[in-house]
């Protein structure tokens, strides 16, 4: 997998300032917000698309009588909702490089814990996903957690061990990568000769 390219360009011995914890959570509640949002109109569009036809095609269901109407859409808007919940968080992180519409908007992307230039796991993806669903019911309280812990870690990251990193943040730490390479390659006296090489492993 390529990595993400480095947005802004760092000269030798100079370091980009990182984003502070504020700006990273506001990403992250706006980055959330279209998601859901998202999710809510596919949802709603697929629950009136089958209301439609159940009324044309299966029970004959009159249109003009509201009650039995918005009774069918708010009940198959239920039952579909968790399945578009995770569907939408799953086949994004997992087939978009950790990226869902919202992540693409506000320049985030889903990481794995320890590494994060690889692409999510399916365990992870899903784990994440079912993370997400778990706060939809109960109402986005447990979101608040984080913005309570010094890591801005909430329950979909633990769950999925998983963080959410914005492209400046993953520019610096792959800059940081790229300079402590140069630095150990600049140890070595003549790091393209193989006679020092040997001589320096001979000593």
């Amino acid at each position: 997998m390529n990595s993400v390219s480095v947005l802004p360009h760092i000269e030798s011995g100079q370091t980009q300032k990182a984003p502070s914890r504020r700006d990273v959570l506001k990403s992250r509640t706006y980055a959330f917000i279209i998601d859901i949002y998202a999710i809510v109109f596919l949802t709603k569009a697929v629950s009136m698309t089958w209301g439609y036809f159940i009324t044309e095609h299966v029970s004959r269901l009159n249109i003009a009588n509201y009650s039995a109407w918005r009774d069918l859409n708010v009940n198959t808007f239920t039952l579909t909702l968790p399945v578009f919940f995770i569907s939408y968080f799953f086949f994004f992180y997992y087939l978009n490089n950790g990226k869902s519409l919202g992540k693409m908007f506000m320049k985030l992307r889903v990481c794995a814990k320890h590494d994060h230039n690889r692409e999510l796991s399916f365990k992870e993806a899903f784990g994440r996903s079912l993370g997400y669903l778990f706060i939809n019911y109960l109402s986005y309280l447990p979101f608040l957690i984080n913005y309570l812990r010094k890591d801005s870690r909430g329950i979909q990251d633990y769950i999925s061990d998983t963080i959410v990193l914005r492209e400046d943040e993953i520019a610096i730490i792959e800059s940081n990568e790229e300079h402590t390479h140069i630095s150990v390659r600049d140890d070595k006296p003549f790091p393209e000769d193989p006679v020092s090489i040997r001589i320096s492993k001979a000593s």
